[in-house]
């Protein structure tokens, strides 16, 4: 699977959205624009070509001013390029985690990179993503498709595609699904590890562990990477994001209450969970074996993490 997978970006461009995620520079290039907006600190080694970033403004992705026009589009490549080619510690933490896992569930997948780094490490019998934003899954969609050795098998009214590898494939299967984290389409025991990468704080936690533990075969792991205490500093402070319009608009929204306005519940990438609740929530559903894990160059202060990382195993 690892040339394959391969395959995928060294294929030659052809103008699509997907031509990023066959062209290496074009890829690293994006990722380096992401991070710098994002005030995200990259290695020496990451600089700007000239005659790359010329190419993508020619090709819309980028303005004449050099400034991204698609965060969304530019962030998948962020985490395409991190996850399979410049991991960080809790990055390579899940894949020896899933060694040996032959049937993963990828829980608020995004774009696929996870699925695409567990794909690239060993050979899966069956990965599954799952995302409620459907131009995410669009983009896994088409990477899959233009690898040639996938092919549509099935899709259903419910937003459900799934990808079978031909038979000079060994038999792996991926299937990519738009819909409900909190109501999963699978039924109980259906997969030896459940991911969670970055997205809890956007649920309902009690409800998506409940659901993650069911779909969970005994004797299955859970691997959970959650934006923890240190997070919003790192965000606002670290990487300047406190003067963004968007922050600044959300934290108005969050006023409002405070002078009988409507009261907007919308999310904020300031959110974080702290280490007790996740561990709570976890043992709650019935999880045991819990890990704990933190990256010392992701701390703030050496106290706080920006992320960290939980494992727990479904009693046998």
């Amino acid at each position: 699977m690892a040339d394959r997978v391969e395959r995928i970006i060294g294929k030659p461009a052809d103008g699509s959205v997907a031509e990023l995620f066959r062209d290496d520079e074009l890829l690293t290039c994006m990722a380096y624009l992401f991070a710098r907006e994002s005030g995200i600190r990259l290695p020496e080694r990451y600089r700007i070509s000239h005659s790359v970033l010329e190419r993508l403004k020619e090709r819309g992705w980028v303005s004449p001013a050099g400034r991204l026009l698609d965060r969304r589009l530019a962030y998948s490549c962020y985490e395409y390029e991190r996850q399979l080619y410049r991991k960080e510690r809790l990055d390579q933490l899940l894949l020896e985690e899933a060694s040996g896992r032959r049937s993963i569930a990828d829980i608020c997948c995004g774009g696929g990179a996870t699925i695409f780094a567990l794909l690239k490490a060993e050979w899966r019998e069956r990965v599954c993503g799952i995302d409620g934003a459907s131009e995410q899954i669009g983009l896994m969609r088409k990477l899959l498709e233009m690898e040639g050795s996938y092919e549509r098998v099935h899709t259903s009214v419910a937003g459900t595609a799934a990808f079978a590898v031909d038979s000079l494939a060994d038999g792996q299967r991926i299937e990519t699904h738009i819909g409900d984290i909190h109501r999963l389409p699978w039924k109980e025991a259906s997969f030896d590890m459940v991911i969670c990468r970055a997205a809890l704080h956007y649920l309902d936690v009690r409800t998506a562990i409940g659901e993650m533990y069911r779909v969970l075969e005994p004797g299955g792991k859970l691997f959970l990477l959650v934006h923890g205490s240190g997070y919003p500093l790192d965000y606002l402070i670290r990487r300047r994001m406190i003067w963004r319009i968007e922050t600044i608009a959300y934290a108005l929204r969050k006023l409002r209450p405070v002078f009988g306005a409507e009261h907007d519940l919308d999310h904020s990438q300031g959110r974080y969970l702290k280490r007790k609740q996740v561990e709570s929530f976890i043992t709650e559903a019935g999880f045991k074996h819990i890990r704990y894990y933190t990256d010392k160059h992701r701390m703030i202060l050496g106290r706080f993490p920006v992320y960290f990382a939980i494992v727990a195993e479904k009693p046998e």
